[in-house]
């Protein structure tokens, strides 16, 4: 059964939520260029990230945090009515930075405890 994001792609597409021109947009904006420059400049950040990753399993991207190739442990499955022992593999995981969480967090109004 392939994963399943916990939002409504098609939902929030629909509701112009999940906007890929607006984005840059918006970017291009804050940085005060123009959206193609920022488009190149996103797009070359990706290289890089899948690069890092396919080579060294670990990507920093500063001030958000850390993508990672997780190597996941053997597990049983379901492959079609058999039960087998999938092999190990590779998952792709983000770790966020905590500065950023606590960023976000005190944005949203949610107080810390201090305990």
């Amino acid at each position: 059964m392939p994963h399943v994001p916990p939002i409504n792609r098609r939902k929030l597409g629909k509701e112009g939520l999940l906007n890929e021109e607006e984005f840059y947009g918006e970017v291009a904006l804050e940085a005060g260029v123009d959206t193609e420059t920022i488009k190149r400049i996103y797009l070359a950040m990706v290289r890089v990230i899948m690069r890092r990753l396919l080579s060294k399993f670990i990507c920093r991207v500063p001030h958000l945090g850390d993508f990672s190739l997780h190597m996941q442990a053997s597990r049983m499955a379901l492959v079609g009515k058999r039960q087998m022992k999938l092999p190990p593999r590779r998952a792709l995981k983000f770790y966020p930075m905590e500065k950023w969480i606590r960023h976000i967090n005190t944005k949203l109004g949610y107080v810390e405890n201090s305990d």
